[in-house]
């Protein structure tokens, strides 16, 4: 039996990591996704919120506000990979997989997202392309090993960057599988946990070697 689960890149909610300046505690805040900049900073400080290098870039946002070489998460480098051979990532069909998936998409010039799911020895299974602008549904097997999805160049009329969003996060958790994100700023996974990490930062890492 198949799982239907929803892929949005165009969150309704991007969720915000703040620092209180009571309790001296990191708060996750969510707020719709359209809310003007300088609106959610004043709200942020009539709440208590400290004002100054504490609002980090949501899962969603224009690429100026994401930098790629910070997890948005930590505040921290990130750390690129997969380097060694035997990794999945760097495996022929891995990359295979995900060069059609992005093929399939347009490369992200399309506002409209593709994707498929990839079995316990990496064969991919029928790629799905959606008719929304940064959404999909993908039917996914039970016994499905992981899925990946792409997300598109530009949202909203906006530059956008491959940052997997609260969905992606929340449909990783609820499969228990890995949920990967191919963009213009490389790759990006969600373990079942919800932890994010970047894969690969290079565009063009499904035809180079990375060893």
């Amino acid at each position: 039996m198949a799982n239907e689960n929803d892929y949005s890149g165009a969150n309704r909610h991007v969720v915000v990591p703040v620092l209180h300046s009571g309790s001296g505690e990191v708060h996750n805040v969510a707020v719709p996704a359209n809310t003007p900049i300088p609106e959610f900073h004043d709200a942020l400080l009539d709440g208590g919120y400290h004002g100054e290098g504490n609002v980090k870039p949501p899962q969603w946002m224009p690429t100026p506000y994401f930098d790629p070489k910070v997890d948005f998460q930590t505040g921290k480098p990130r750390v690129w990979g997969p380097t060694k051979e035997g990794v999945v990532e760097n495996s022929p069909e891995f990359k295979s997989a995900a060069a059609a998936v992005w093929k399939a998409a347009n490369e992200g010039r399309d506002s409209n997202e593709a994707g498929t799911y990839l079995d316990g020895k990496t064969e991919r299974g029928p790629i799905s392309i959606s008719d929304q602008e940064g959404h999909m549904t993908l039917q996914v097997p039970k016994d499905a090993a992981s899925t990946i999805h792409s997300h598109p160049n530009h949202f909203k009329g906006q530059q956008a960057g491959g940052q997997p969003s609260q969905q992606d996060i929340e449909t990783a958790k609820k499969l228990g599988k890995s949920v990967y994100v191919v963009s213009k700023s490389g790759l990006q996974v969600v373990e079942k946990d919800g932890k994010i990490t970047s894969v690969y930062s290079n565009p063009d890492w499904m035809s180079r070697d990375n060893k």
